[in-house]
C-alpha cells in the first residue's frame, strides 16, 4: 500500500474560532487513518497544550503524529514519546537574551516549561 500523510494546522484551520472541530473534520481524519494512512496535527503549540487536541479526536493509535513548536518537536502520539527534538543551544539563547536586554526588548516564550540557567532566569523575570 502506498501511504500519505495528511498534516493538519490546528489554529484557523482545524479548529474553529471556539476551538471546535466539525464533524466533517471529524469524520476526514478517522477515514484517513481507517485507510492505513498517518495524520499529523501541525502547529507551533506545545506538545502539552496539541495534545489536548489529540485526545479529543482519539487519536492515540499508530500512524498519528504531532509536529510541535512549529517544527521543533515531532512527537508520536500511540507512543506518546517525542521522536525527534530540536532546541536552540544554552549559549545562543544567552546571547539573544544579551542582545535583547541591551535594546530593551520584551523576550516572550511560549512553552509549558522553560530550562535556563539561573543567570538568564534572574534576568528574564526582571525584565
Amino acid at each position: 500500500m502506498n501511504h500519505k500523510i495528511l498534516c493538519v494546522d490546528l489554529d484557523a484551520t482545524l479548529l474553529c474560532d471556539d476551538k471546535s472541530i466539525t464533524q466533517k473534520n471529524r469524520e476526514a481524519i478517522h477515514r484517513m487513518l481507517e485507510a492505513g494512512h498517518y495524520i499529523a496535527l501541525a502547529t507551533g503549540r506545545p506538545v502539552e497544550t496539541a495534545r489536548e487536541v489529540a485526545r479529543e479526536l482519539g487519536l492515540n493509535t499508530p500512524g498519528c503524529y504531532m509536529i510541535a513548536f512549529n517544527g521543533a518537536v515531532l512527537y508520536d502520539c500511540a507512543a506518546d514519546r517525542v521522536l525527534l527534538k530540536r532546541s536552540l543551544p544554552i549559549e545562543i539563547v544567552q546571547e539573544l537574551f544579551d542582545k535583547a536586554n541591551v535594546r530593551a526588548c520584551m523576550c516572550r516564550h511560549i512553552t509549558a516549561r522553560i530550562l535556563l540557567p539561573q543567570s538568564i532566569r534572574k534576568n528574564w523575570i526582571t525584565m
